[in-house]
């Protein structure tokens, strides 16, 4: 989502609806848990190398991944702030317990860029706005893509007018 605050422009990445959160939460519990039980339960220390090295692996996949999801279900979501009267970018990303922020002189970005993508309901157009470290916020939530260029164009123009 794209807006204006005074003369700064900000741009929100959308949340993922709580349902699908709850569900990726119970699904990094039971992955981080159910799986690594049986293979620490039934680990004995006689056992062939080869089978406590596959208990291991398999122990240590399992609590990664369940890590990986816990993340992507507790972290929220990214907030670029183009502000022309301090002349910086900054970026707000995290969630839960870790927020982090990073800013940038918008001298330093380039203009964002349009890209159409084809579903079933059409043509939609994505503006991302790349940034010098780190994944580059996208919006997507046009009614057109005239919109998507005159968001472009603004933004462009804002970063022009930092250089």
């Amino acid at each position: 989502m794209l807006t204006m605050d005074g003369p700064a422009i900000v741009l929100r990445e959308g949340r993922i609806p709580v349902a699908l959160r709850s569900f990726i939460l119970v699904l990094a519990v039971g992955i981080g848990v159910v799986i690594p039980a049986p293979y620490l339960v039934h680990a004995e220390w006689t056992r062939p190398a080869p089978v406590l090295l596959l208990a291991v692996t398999v122990i240590l996949v399992a609590v990664t991944f369940a890590a990986f999801l816990l993340r992507v279900a507790l972290v929220w979501t990214a907030e670029l702030r183009l502000d022309p009267d301090t002349g910086t970018a900054t970026c707000r990303r995290g969630g839960g317990w870790l927020v982090r922020v990073d800013e940038f002189p918008l001298a330093a970005l380039s203009p964002p860029r349009v890209i159409l993508r084809d579903s079933e309901e059409g043509r939609f157009a994505i503006l991302r706005q790349p940034l010098p470290r780190g994944r580059a916020p996208e919006a997507a939530a046009f009614r057109s893509e005239e919109e998507a260029l005159l968001w472009r164009d603004r933004i462009a123009a804002l970063i022009a007018a930092a250089q």
